[in-house]
């Protein structure tokens, strides 16, 4: 089983991936470290309006602020606190179903969306995608050679639901599961009794990995394939 739990704190971006062993032989794979993209569309009363893209850190905002809605005249109930910029621009790619886009990003501000509590955010310079806005996480640094694998929506039915008994997952019926797949790899995700999703990741009859969250798509980097998880904007990467 190959996971890796993202813990970047802006602005340690450089931490890029890290070495973990493989397995008990002393081998060793390199993690990529997503962090989670959130795309906001902000409206204008004068009609400029625009696109607002953020990188998700793991760090988490300090009390006292003061925070505004970010697009006071939409549904986004998304709040925003200012922060200063960082001393210089950080350069990172972003990935998704738009592709693969090299930035940089310099500006800071703390977020609070409806899928992640008070966070630190690094927000992308606009110009970059102005166009293509459709990313879904960012790595630290020149990762252009990356790819997006979108997860294929599938329904659940009473294979899913007995391979879930054998993993001691019960109570489950098809109707409670939501499944996924990632070339031959099978996403399951179903919801514990406090109402937070958790998803095993499945080959054949032999669960890889499990992580709280659901799974929101796969990258290929590297010359492997990592599934991505997403906990409350903290993203963990499984390598399948």
């Amino acid at each position: 089983m190959l996971t890796s739990r993202a813990l970047l704190v802006v602005p340690a971006l450089a931490a890029l991936v890290t070495a973990r062993p493989a397995d008990a032989c002393g081998g060793y794979v390199r993690f990529p470290q997503p962090m989670l993209v959130t795309t906001h569309f902000v409206p204008a009363r004068d009609g400029s309006d625009r696109t607002r893209m953020f990188i998700l850190s793991r760090e988490l905002a300090p009390p006292h602020l003061v925070w505004r809605q970010l697009a006071p005249m939409s549904y986004d109930s998304t709040q925003i606190a200012d922060r200063e910029p960082l001393d210089r621009a950080y350069k990172l790619t972003l990935v998704g179903p738009a592709g693969t886009r090299v930035v940089t990003a310099q500006r800071r501000a703390y977020l609070k969306t409806y899928r992640s509590g008070p966070m630190a955010a690094l927000e992308i310079d606009p110009d970059p995608v102005a166009t293509r806005w459709d990313f879904r996480i960012a790595l630290a640094g020149d990762q252009s050679s990356t790819t997006w694998l979108e997860a294929t929506r599938g329904a659940a039915d009473a294979s899913d639901v007995r391979w879930l008994q054998a993993q001691s997952v019960r109570g489950m019926a098809p109707k409670d599961l939501a499944v996924s797949t990632v070339k031959t790899t099978r996403l399951v995700t179903f919801y514990q009794r406090d109402g937070k999703p958790t998803t095993l990741v499945r080959s054949g009859e032999r669960a890889i990995a499990r992580a709280p969250g659901y799974a929101i798509g796969a990258i290929e980097t590297g010359g492997m394939t990592f599934v991505l998880v997403d906990d409350n904007g903290v993203i963990t990467s499984i390598g399948v």
